[in-house]
């Protein structure tokens, strides 16, 4: 299948309606959406397709003088374990993360968005110098992954049915 040249808004949208399609809360969809249309990167849209694929689940975290995660899905445990960092915590540990490769993502957009400067070492997550960050025009996105992620997109749509049409517009009184 050949690839699909996108805008990073065209990405953003489908990766946060895909992302809540499968039941990820608003907040995680958005840090999700942000980090791989940002990244860009071919891989990392192939893998947050396979973990939306996998659908949401909160992690379970122990917390000491840094925060471990264990078998955690990253969509979950990133963002928060991000979060953590930037609030003074010195170290997450991030074991058995059932999607290691979006970790990249999640960090170059950290470090762009000027809210924290961290890298990954090993299984752990710390404050570090300030990673390199280059956007790339338009992502391509491989044709079976965009299919998938319009898939899980659409479970957020309503159905076209004369009861969901009623009300739906304007309506007689339009004053914008």
């Amino acid at each position: 299948m050949a690839a699909v040249s996108l805008t990073r808004a065209e990405l953003f949208a489908v990766l946060l309606r895909a992302a809540r399609g499968v039941g990820v809360p608003l907040g995680h969809a958005e840090d999700l959406a942000h980090a791989v249309s940002d990244h860009g990167d071919a891989n990392a849209i192939a893998t947050a397709s396979s973990a939306l694929d996998r659908g949401w689940a909160p992690p379970r975290f122990e917390q000491d003088e840094g925060l471990s995660f264990a078998h955690a899905r990253a969509i979950a445990a990133l963002p928060i374990a991000l979060d953590a960092l930037q609030s003074g915590m010195p170290w997450v540990k991030l074991l058995d993360l059932d999607e290691p490769a979006l970790a990249p993502a999640y960090l170059d957009r950290a470090a762009a968005s000027q809210t924290g400067e961290f890298v990954m070492e090993g299984d752990t997550i710390v404050a570090g110098s300030r990673t390199a960050y280059s956007l790339r025009d338009r992502p391509e996105v491989s044709a079976a992954y965009w299919d998938k992620l319009t898939q899980l997109a659409a479970r957020t749509y309503v159905p076209a049915t004369d009861a969901s049409r009623q009300g739906a517009g304007a309506g007689s009184i339009d004053n914008d």
